[in-house]
């Protein structure tokens, strides 16, 4: 399938997904139906795409509560999770994102965490909003880059999402994705057949840090994710290449 109809296929399943979401996330205090579209609507895009996924580690996947931290290279990484996690995982997603029509509202809808990093103020209230809705038993997806990388490599990591854990208590779970990058490069809309492969990380355990030590941890997850990415390689990187 060329790419120009595979994107108008993910338009149309957005658009019919979409508003379902949106009207349900009023009648559905559960947000269950809203949840399931999204799972749909992902489902969808990777199998349109022609898009498999490759997992490692499922057992350590949990419905927490919990943050899962992973590293960012494409938009397809966010339809692998929205896929695979667990139905009370929210992300955490930039402001511009919530202003994106049907999409971004049905996000906001939804309880995704909406961050404005332009402003330091109002993204603290919105980490506080997040710790607490953590603390009462939603997990949540975050890509501690900030944004996707601009060649596949995993890029230093900020701070907002582990003083997001801290303030929550709860462990990490670190992700490695490899080869999302070469199905989706940030700097291209041509999406490529292929497989993501995905490695979910036993707990991290943040009770052992406080704010002080809060680089020590982030250094650990960024290892933790780093040589998951680099094991994935050696393992999958001939048939990637082939």
């Amino acid at each position: 399938m060329v790419p120009a109809v595979k994107l108008f296929f993910i338009a149309v399943y957005t658009l019919i997904l979409g508003p379902i979401a949106i009207i349900f996330s009023f009648l559905d205090p559960t947000h269950t139906i809203p949840v399931g579209c999204s799972k749909i609507w992902a489902w969808l895009i990777l199998k349109t795409s022609g898009v498999k996924l490759v997992v490692e580690g499922k057992e350590n996947i949990t419905r927490g509560p919990v943050i899962y931290m992973t590293n960012h290279a494409s938009h397809f990484d966010v339809a692998a999770l929205l896929y695979l996690l667990p139905w009370n995982v929210r992300f955490v997603a930039k402001k511009e994102l919530a202003s994106v029509p049907v999409f971004g509202w049905a996000m906001v809808l939804m309880g995704h965490v909406i961050i404005d990093r332009s402003n330091r103020e109002k993204a603290i209230i919105s980490l506080d909003k997040a710790a607490e809705k953590i603390r009462k038993g939603t997990s949540v997806a975050y890509f501690p880059e900030g944004t996707r990388s601009p060649d596949g490599k995993i890029q230093p990591f900020k701070k907002g999402g582990f003083m997001l854990a801290l303030k929550a208590g709860v462990p990490i779970v670190p992700v490695s994705i490899y080869n999302s990058f070469n199905i989706l490069p940030k700097t291209t809309w041509k999406i490529r057949a292929g497989t993501i492969y995905i490695k979910f990380h036993p707990q991290v355990d943040t009770s052992a840090y406080n704010e002080e030590e809060r680089d020590a941890l982030i250094e650990k997850v960024h290892s933790i994710i780093r040589q998951g990415i680099e094991e994935l390689e050696n393992s999958y990187g001939q048939s990637v290449a082939a």
